[in-house]
């Protein structure tokens, strides 16, 4: 599971730097802001690497699903909002 994890991050990381990139080219991106935030980004991303690797892996499954069911259905909610009804 841990392996998963650090996969997924990569993919955050890459993607958020994208984001970032393309967000700074249309001047959309608040630089004060975002400097007040990077501390705390950091220190959040490595406490949870530190956290995550002292967890058996059926305990990382346990909270992936616990944050993970919850955001489905509040997806699933706001979707079906959305849907065309004749």
């Amino acid at each position: 599971m841990q392996v998963c994890l650090a996969t997924s991050l990569a993919t955050i990381v890459v993607t958020s730097l994208r984001s970032l990139i393309s967000h700074h080219r249309q001047a959309g991106v608040d630089w004060e802001l975002l400097k007040l935030w990077a501390p705390g980004i950091a220190l959040g991303a490595v406490f949870g690497v530190l956290f995550a690797t002292q967890l058996r892996s059926i305990t990382l499954q346990w909270i992936f699903g616990g944050f993970g069911h919850p955001i489905t259905q509040v997806l699933m909610i706001s979707a079906s909002a959305f849907c065309y009804k004749p």
